[in-house]
């Protein structure tokens, strides 16, 4: 009897000292946590920059032609990185890491430009990267009301997916067609906001320069993100015109001898693929228990198993070193996503500010009608899927990680199911 009074006091322990950490988080009582306006991060798009907000914070008020400028100096890189334009003849700047496949690309017979470097001395000697093409945002325009008008026209879920599918080609076709760009209707906001991107393509890409790995990647994966002071994290490339001469920009980023100073506001422009402000906590709890904790260990398996395979076949590393390097990078991606899933601070901020979110809408009726059971119907279907994510899960074809024939076998499969 003694035991058993002893195991319930015990449990009784265990289970007030669970109740407590879940409660309190290194001293703070996570029930009176708040959240506040830029908990989640300050990235905008230049749809809507916060131009007062720059003011009021910074003391700096960007004008239309500012704004202007620097998205045009911007570029997106293939399509998975960022660059710049950095001089008026078309010289392109971006990551050491994004060029190494283009490296690999240009290296001709008895020659290993990832251990020896590449630098052209002259315009004749930079080498056209086969395939590779650079973006240019040049013009925004708005076309919310064209796709939600044809999204509303569907009578059912289905229809009403099918019909903004369908109006988002269309769009993207004929605006094409009209501006001679190429163009790509985006989603914001969940829907809320869909804007038509210009972009104007460039696509002979010629290569300048590139350290050697040793400068690029100086320090091992951690240090090249951590501290990239202390690298060579670049590579230098050139964007040629339709005549093969070096191309003339007139919006480029113009180098600083002196550096940024004291106080004073520095932005980073880029091409990010997407931000996840405004999942719900259901759809951040299953990220954190399923999906990106299962990638997140998929990418230690693939990054361990290419590191042994070039440790014992040194030979390889010439082949196998980009894919490493890919898998690595999309490691340190995931990693920090599940461990901010995993921060309860974080995650309680996120609780309130869904909580003020769903008030908000509650206290207007036709909002309320409209959209106050999503919530809830997004957490059933997120616990549904929790179901059947873990088979759906292991017999998904990835091209990164599965043989090309399951892709193939995959693909065929979609198209004789539709």
């Amino acid at each position: 009897m003694k035991s058993f009074i002893k195991f319930i006091i015990v449990a009784f322990v265990l289970i007030n000292s669970t109740l407590l950490f879940s409660q309190n988080y290194n001293g703070i009582n996570l029930d009176t946590v708040k959240s506040s306006k830029y908990d989640m991060g300050k990235m905008w798009t230049f749809d809507y920059p916060p131009v007062d907000y720059f003011s009021e914070t910074y003391g700096f008020k960007p004008t239309k032609e500012w704004l202007d400028n620097v998205r045009m100096a911007a570029l997106r890189f293939a399509s998975y990185c960022s660059a710049s334009f950095v001089s008026e003849d078309g010289l392109v700047m971006t990551n050491h890491h994004c060029g190494r496949e283009s490296v690999s690309q240009v290296e001709v017979e008895g020659e290993n430009l990832h251990d020896a470097g590449f630098l052209a001395m002259k315009l004749e000697d930079e080498r056209k990267v086969p395939g590779l093409f650079v973006d240019q945002l040049v013009k925004i325009i708005d076309v919310t009301k064209e796709v939600q008008d044809a999204t509303e026209s569907g009578k059912t879920a289905d229809e009403k997916i099918s019909n903004k599918t369908k109006k988002i080609s269309e769009m993207e076709k004929k605006l094409g067609d009209e501006s001679g760009f190429r163009v790509q209707v985006v989603t914001l906001f969940n829907g809320a906001l869909y804007s038509a991107y210009y972009y104007k393509r460039y696509g002979d890409i010629r290569i300048v320069f590139a350290p050697e790995d040793q400068a690029g990647f100086f320090g091992g994966d951690p240090d090249n993100f951590t501290y990239p002071r202390y690298n060579l994290d670049c590579t230098f490339f050139r964007v040629y015109d339709d005549n093969g001469k070096p191309l003339k920009t007139e919006h480029f980023y113009k180098w600083s001898v002196n550096g940024a100073g004291l106080n004073e506001p520095i932005f980073v422009v880029g091409n990010p693929g997407r931000t996840e402000r405004l999942n719900t906590m259901a759809q951040l709890e299953f990220r954190r228990d399923y999906q990106y904790t299962d990638v997140s260990n998929m990418l230690d398996l693939m990054v361990n198993t290419y590191t042994e395979i070039i440790q014992k076949n040194p030979d390889k590393a010439k082949e196998l070193n980009n894919q490493l390097f890919s898998f690595a990078n999309s490691q340190k991606v995931y990693k920090g996503m599940v461990k901010a899933l995993n921060d309860p601070y974080i995650m309680a901020k996120k609780r309130d500010f869904e909580k003020q979110l769903r008030a908000a809408v509650d206290s207007k009726p036709e909002l309320k009608s409209k959209y106050g059971k999503a919530w809830d119907e997004i957490a059933d279907a997120n616990k549904e899927l929790s179901k059947i994510y873990p088979e759906l899960y292991s017999y998904s074809a990835n091209a990164r990680t599965s043989s090309k024939y399951f892709v193939a076998a995959d693909k065929l499969v979609g198209f004789a199911i539709k």
